[in-house]
């Protein structure tokens, strides 16, 4: 709709305003069409080494940038079930709901929880250029919450294309966590938790 097409092109413009190196967009097709620039360079899943397990910080300096933005225009409150109840049948979303209802009690306990978040956050939504820049896409998800949203999700979602099969998911899963919050904060990037503690 023209109201999504207006909001999308908003959000770009204004994380671009505010340091976030993210595609600008302009009105097409009469105004019924929010068109964006492509990126020339390589997905971020690419430049991710899955030899060594490692994370370029690079990769992820628009996200530090992103979450160091509190939210100065309309943006829903995050929401981690959004995308994945509809994937559930209603046995295992019953399961699920009352886990995650604790989980988000103790997130919402954070002092950065009202960071702006990509929502979405995977290595496919970031592009390297050929200055080795990184670009953040996709902004559809755009949320106000917990920064450590986006790092969990970016971390399951190596974890599930970690194909050396030398660790079991659990354990792939806690390594990119641990990768991921490494290179957030060689990236400038940091958390602070419930009890205080900086980590990232």
């Amino acid at each position: 709709s023209r109201a999504q097409a207006d909001t999308a092109l908003a959000h770009a413009d204004w994380l671009g305003r505010h340091g976030v190196l993210t595609p600008g967009g302009v009105l097409a097709r009469r105004g019924r069409l929010a068109q964006f620039p492509m990126i020339s360079g390589k997905p971020g899943l690419s430049v991710v080494d899955f030899e060594t397990r490692r994370i370029e910080p690079a990769l992820l300096q628009p996200v530090v940038a992103l979450h160091a933005l509190t939210p100065a225009l309309p943006l829903p409150r995050f929401d981690p079930l959004a995308k994945i109840l509809p994937r559930l049948d209603d046995e295992a979303a019953a399961l699920l709901q009352p886990a995650v209802a604790g989980a988000l009690e103790v997130i919402d306990g954070f002092e950065h929880s009202n960071s702006v978040i990509h929502g979405d956050l995977h290595a496919g939504q970031l592009i390297v250029d050929t200055a080795r820049l990184a670009w953040l896409l996709d902004l559809d998800d755009l949320s106000a919450g917990d920064p450590a949203a986006d790092i969990g999700n970016f971390s399951a979602h190596l974890a599930t294309r970690d194909k050396a099969g030398r660790m079991d998911p659990h354990a792939s899963l806690s390594h990119w966590l641990q990768a991921a919050l490494a290179a957030y904060g060689e990236a400038g990037g940091f958390f602070l938790g419930s009890n205080g503690a900086q980590a990232g």
